[in-house]
């Protein structure tokens, strides 16, 4: 029985190694394909042109519109307001010239006149001192003959004194003369530009001391912008000054663009933000007054003059610690560090040093590559991103 199972297997392991060495044969000797497996094509990205231009660049600042020029109004004399110009409430406008406030005049014209009356009083005073004087003289001459008469006597009995005392009287009440046509003149208040009322704080008919408050106006004709911006650009900004306008500042507001300049820097950086302030000075017309209200939040540019020989890239094709990716001279992928001259919200401008000869700077995402990686490309438009015709390598196997 063990003889016949033992026969069996033997049998068994010999038709198996046969189909086995067979089917090897036949994998051996069948014709082999010549057709290599085709490489995996490369990736493509978009590149955009690497020309170092003269570049003029802006800052960009945001802030609030102001007043240039707030004034309160406080009369320089006391008494009843006759009366308040009628556009004296807020938002109101008055024109340059025209009567603001008016204080009632009476109790200022009665004191001119008591004023004028001792003026003339002590001028009649002179008068009769200077006759005394001549009397004297002719006494003091008849005299001289027979008295020995020092300097000092000589004054005395000239009434000397007696005169610059008269005298001084006179100057004391002309100057009471003036004072009380000053106080005249200021029952009027006026300003010699065309103002906004922000406030009032009386009405006709009531009675204010010297200096009270009365309301608050600001020019019309300007306004303030209160900017902020990052202070390490700050330095290429040109102020206002008596020879040359300041740099030119452009805001746009409901669609329109204003114009204006740049007045002043302030010293310090706000303690919240830790950045620079700047002022900006802009024409007021009535167009422009009904859209831009005082407070409104506004974003500006500000003229910072030139940057030769740069190289403009957008904003998405500086990562990380100021690398860019670039396809070199042989197509390879390479980072370089970017030496950032300018940025802005869109754009940086880049040194020339940053890149290598042949360099072409990608600006769309490289995922999944690394350094090395040969790739192909296309050139881009720099603003739109759409490709340029004839501007991108041949892919394999089409030249």
């Amino acid at each position: 029985m063990n003889r016949v199972v033992i026969a069996r297997l033997a049998l068994f392991l010999l038709i198996a190694g046969g189909f086995a060495f067979a089917v090897w044969q036949l994998l051996e000797t069948a014709p082999k394909s010549s057709r290599e497996r085709p490489p995996a094509p490369k990736a493509l990205v978009d590149v955009v042109a690497t020309r170092a231009e003269r570049h003029a660049v802006e800052l960009h600042a945001a802030g609030t519109v102001s007043s240039a020029y707030e004034l309160e109004i406080r009369p320089q004399v006391g008494g009843r307001i006759a009366r308040l110009h009628p556009e004296f409430e807020p938002g109101g406008r008055i024109v340059a010239g025209e009567t603001i406030v008016e204080i009632d005049a009476a109790d200022y014209r009665i004191a001119l006149a008591a004023a004028e009356a001792e003026v003339a009083k002590a001028r009649a005073t002179v008068t009769l001192e200077q006759g005394r004087r001549v009397v004297a003289r002719e006494e003091l001459d008849s005299l001289k003959g027979s008295l020995q008469i020092d300097a000092t006597s000589q004054a005395l009995a000239l009434r000397k004194p007696q005169l610059r005392q008269v005298e001084a009287d006179l100057a004391t009440a002309e100057n009471r003369v003036r004072q009380a046509q000053l106080d005249l003149e200021r029952t009027t208040f006026s300003l010699p530009y065309d103002v906004l009322v922000l406030e009032r704080a009386r009405v006709a008919g009531e009675v204010v001391a010297a200096r009270e408050l009365v309301g608050r106006v600001t020019r019309a004709d300007r306004y303030w912008l209160d900017l902020r911006t990052q202070p390490d650009q700050i330095s290429r900004l040109r102020v206002a000054n008596a020879q040359t306008p300041g740099a030119r500042v452009s805001l746009r507001h409901n669609g329109d663009i204003i114009h204006g300049q740049l007045v002043r820097i302030r010293a310090d950086l706000a303690d919240d933000s830790r950045l620079a302030g700047l002022i900006a000075e802009i024409p007021v017309d009535d167009a422009t007054r009904m859209q831009l209200l005082l407070g409104s939040y506004v974003e500006a540019s500000i003229d910072a003059g030139f940057i030769d020989g740069a190289i403009a890239v957008p904003r998405r094709a500086v990562g990380d610690n100021a690398r860019v990716w670039v396809v070199d001279a042989d197509d390879t992928l390479q980072i370089r560090q970017a030496d950032v001259l300018w940025e802005s919200a869109q754009q940086l401008l880049l040194s020339p040093s940053t890149l290598q000869a042949g360099d072409r700077i990608i600006v769309s995402r490289v995922s999944g590559l690394v350094p090395g990686a040969n790739v192909r490309w296309r050139e881009v438009d720099t603003d739109t991103g759409r490709p340029l015709e004839d501007s991108a390598t041949p892919a394999p196997g089409n030249g």
